[in-house]
């Protein structure tokens, strides 16, 4: 699979891919495919997934795709996930997906449509945005979670005589970092950076991360639920990379982007003081537990053991990346872990 990954950023073999399927790709166009132009968009550090802009004229009109492969696991069960949604109510509305295209086996790669706008963690970031924007956004994310964990897929069901699913039990369990993973993390912690090891978890703190996984009630989540995968567009808003997405705790999409507001500067520069950051949180919970008909107080509780859960995932995620200096990594790490144990003991 891995001598497949990059024929999605390949030239030739997607021209030839989006001619031969031009009818399927985009039936309401009559005109030849003039251009295209291949832009590849993976991080440095991803060594095992490929992610694509393609940007394809016909005469004088644009349509613009996105592409991700993986060398493995396979891409197919995202693919049915994000078509069951779609078809599922995240094709209209306010609150969307990008309409998925196509999967391509033999390259592992999923093609959908470019969702229109800004990712959420752009606008975060630009120095003259104002706090009733990100207050507004922050509402609009807890809209488009709940939509998603209200979702029930139909049995069965059918577009246009196609069909795409056979419902709730087509949609996997979601991705989940276990025990040892986060074993294995801290082993390299008290290795490479033993003056770290009084800041560790406990074994019991792990054991609570597993027991929420396997005994919380579950729903379709998103479960990569980052700023950078919100995509604020004119009056519509969509969620991108369901790569992670499956059947798993609501709370786990809620503590994603609660959690990040309060990522380490090495992770996310903010000028926001800590205040402000609180009050982004408790806006973004306090939305959701409104529309989710939930009590603020006993979710707020229940949630800290999933925050645990996003940092340790950090951490383990950190050793992943490269290029990052020693003192630099180690002031991320243990920011991390006091997290992590800020969490634990609430």
């Amino acid at each position: 699979m891995k001598k497949n990954l990059f024929k999605s950023a390949d030239k030739d073999f997607i021209q030839n891919l989006f001619e031969t399927k031009k009818n399927l790709y985009f039936p309401e166009i009559k005109e030849n495919l003039s251009e295209i132009e291949v832009k590849k968009t993976s991080p440095f550090w991803a060594k095992e997934s490929c992610l694509v802009r393609y940007k394809i004229s016909f005469g004088g009109r644009i349509k613009i795709l996105r592409g991700s492969a993986k060398t493995s696991p396979s891409h197919k069960k995202v693919w049915e996930t994000m078509k069951l949604l779609y078809f599922a109510g995240f094709n209209e509305g306010d609150f969307l997906i990008a309409k998925p295209i196509d999967f391509i086996a033999e390259s592992n790669l999923i093609l959908y449509e470019e969702a229109p706008g800004a990712p959420f963690c752009e606008i975060l970031s630009r120095p003259d945005t104002e706090e009733r924007e990100i207050t507004l956004y922050l509402e609009k994310s807890a809209e488009w979670l709940k939509k998603l964990h209200a979702t029930c897929v139909p049995v069965r069901q059918a577009h246009n005589g196609v069909y795409v699913g056979q419902g709730q039990n087509d949609i996997p369990p979601a991705f989940f970092f276990g025990k040892k993973k986060y074993i294995e993390a801290l082993k390299k912690i008290s290795k490479t950076l033993p003056n770290l090891k009084n800041y560790l978890p406990t074994n019991k703190n792990i054991q609570a991360i597993e027991k929420i996984w396997n005994k919380e009630e579950k729903t379709i989540i998103h479960n990569d639920f980052y700023p950078g995968n919100f995509i604020i567009g004119e009056n519509k808003f969509y969620g991108i990379d369901l790569d992670r997405s499956g059947m798993g705790p609501q709370l786990m999409d809620i503590a994603t982007l609660y959690g990040f507001l309060e990522f380490p500067e090495e992770m996310w520069k903010s000028d926001f003081s800590e205040e402000k950051i609180k009050n982004f949180q408790e806006t973004f919970l306090k939305k959701y537990c409104d529309i989710a008909s939930l009590d603020y107080s006993e979710t707020k509780e229940k949630l800290n053991i999933f925050l645990t859960k996003i940092f340790l995932d950090q951490i383990v995620m950190a050793f992943f990346l490269s290029g990052q200096e020693k003192e630099t990594f180690a002031k991320k790490i243990k920011t991390l872990l006091l997290k992590v144990q800020k969490y634990s003991q609430q």
